[in-house]
């Protein structure tokens, strides 16, 4: 708490993905991430890649990419796409 996703938001800047009208996707990452591997707690299914707006945004879509459901997995974390006004 208080650093990373926390500290940006407070600093003003908006997460997308919780702005926008529509989504299509949330978890950027599946499985262990390295590094966090002895946390017992750790999600299986994260959201660890963000797009960030520091005005207040009109987004109308926000999508993850290469996913597996409508694009092919290219790699360990997904791509994220949003669609502003």
């Amino acid at each position: 708490r208080g650093e990373g996703y926390d500290r940006i938001a407070s600093d003003g800047f908006t997460d997308c993905f919780c702005a926008a009208s529509h989504r299509e996707g949330e978890e950027t990452v599946l499985g262990t991430i390295d590094g966090w591997r002895d946390a017992s707690n750790q999600p299986q299914r994260l959201r660890i890649d963000q797009i960030w707006c520091n005005r207040p945004p009109k987004i109308l879509i926000y999508q993850t990419l290469f996913d597996g459901r409508s694009t092919p997995i290219l790699s360990d974390h997904f791509g994220v796409w949003v669609e502003t006004e």
